[in-house]
């Protein structure tokens, strides 16, 4: 025990010497993950997570997974679930993990079923494939629709396979608050109902400004959770811009970097088509700083070695996926003149943290 902790002393002194000689290097680094933050997560993920994070508070993530009963079947998993595979292929890395989260604390879901969850409820998003890696890279809009295909379609036979050695009986429930107000109301109906006209009246404007005012404190609570989120998210991408920094002093490349922060792969040779397969793992794989970030969010609630054991599975299929479609959906002439680029204005998110601010200090404050 006293080596490890010394060999983990000598690694800190070493870090931080390091980091104030190459400190130039890291500055530039964290320039560019700070802009990345404020240009393209920040953006890309603030309301799509606030959304989501209502859906279940709300529990209309209920409703959003019906029409898709046959991947609860093909899954092994309550049919409601099946709306949390959905939304994370669609809002980007965390907010999969952040709804499972949500659920836990709810208690309407066992964490067994919530930790299977977590293995394949993780991939890029759309937004970010076709803004920040298709448009970036290529100038071919099926080159978006390969790499999201590649990604899903491998955390869909993770969904299958891990479905086939479990059970779905893990999954407990608790009375949501939808439940709760649902039999609010109708104990004060029927005490109006019991009483004159007057009382009536009384009782059905009562519940009508509870059920308002239930939705206001759930909007707040929803935009107020996901801020704090966002924040760890943030955190977490300077964090590792940090050690690319300094790993880029020694050894600059754009695969190497974007193991650790997947953003990166924006930097690699733009319209190289035979790099697609490499890329598709690496959007599959989400890189070391969105294990961190997840790891962060979730903390004690699932195994973040399987997860990453998961992740590195996911990443040998996509892989493998991508080189089966590729001959199927793209042409190497580019089919379009998309493309993106990063000049875009920081104040939209410049207003959106202030307010986030704004929000968390009034909570905490409250809390007080």
């Amino acid at each position: 025990m006293k080596f490890k902790n010394l060999l983990f002393t000598l690694c800190i002194v070493f870090l931080m010497s390091v980091s104030i000689i190459y400190a130039p290097s890291v500055k530039v680094q964290v320039q560019i993950a700070l802009d990345n933050c404020l240009k393209i997560i920040i953006p890309s993920l603030y309301g799509f997570m606030i959304l989501s994070d209502l859906a279940v508070r709300t529990n209309i993530y209920k409703i959003i997974g019906k029409p898709f009963f046959i991947f609860a079947k093909l899954f092994n998993i309550p049919k409601e679930y099946v709306s949390i595979f959905i939304i994370a292929h669609l809002g980007g890395y965390p907010v999969g993990i952040k709804l499972i989260c949500d659920l836990l604390d709810k208690k309407a879901i066992g964490k067994k079923l919530a930790e299977r969850l977590s293995l394949y409820c993780v991939a890029s998003g759309p937004a970010f494939i076709v803004g920040t890696v298709s448009g970036v890279l290529y100038a071919n809009p099926k080159v978006a629709l390969l790499l999201f295909l590649s990604v899903s379609l491998a955390n869909f036979l993770i969904a299958i396979i891990t479905g086939l050695f479990s059970d779905r009986s893990d999954s407990s429930y608790d009375m949501s608050i939808k439940d709760i107000s649902s039999k609010i109301v109708n104990r004060d109906y029927k005490v109006a109902n019991s009483v004159n006209e007057t009382a009536r009246t009384q009782a059905g404007v009562a519940c009508e400004t509870a059920r308002t005012q239930a939705g206001v404190a759930c909007i707040y609570t929803a935009v107020d959770s996901v801020a704090k989120v966002m924040l760890k998210i943030c955190s977490m991408i300077l964090m590792c811009a940090v050690v690319i920094g300094l790993i880029k002093t020694f050894c600059d490349n754009a695969f190497l970097n974007s193991v650790i922060d997947v953003t990166n792969i924006v930097f690699v040779k733009d319209g190289d088509y035979n790099i697609l397969p490499i890329i598709a793992a690496l959007l599959s794989f989400g890189g070391l700083c969105v294990a961190l970030q997840i790891f962060s969010i979730a903390f004690g609630k699932i195994n973040i070695w399987k997860f990453l054991y998961f992740r590195v599975i996911a990443a040998l299929f996509s892989y493998i996926i991508c080189k089966l479609l590729y001959p199927l959906l793209v042409s190497t002439v580019p089919t379009s003149t998309m493309h993106f680029t990063h000049e875009q204005s920081i104040l939209p998110s410049l207003i959106l943290i202030i307010m986030s601010f704004m929000i968390i200090s009034k909570s905490s404050f409250a809390k007080k």
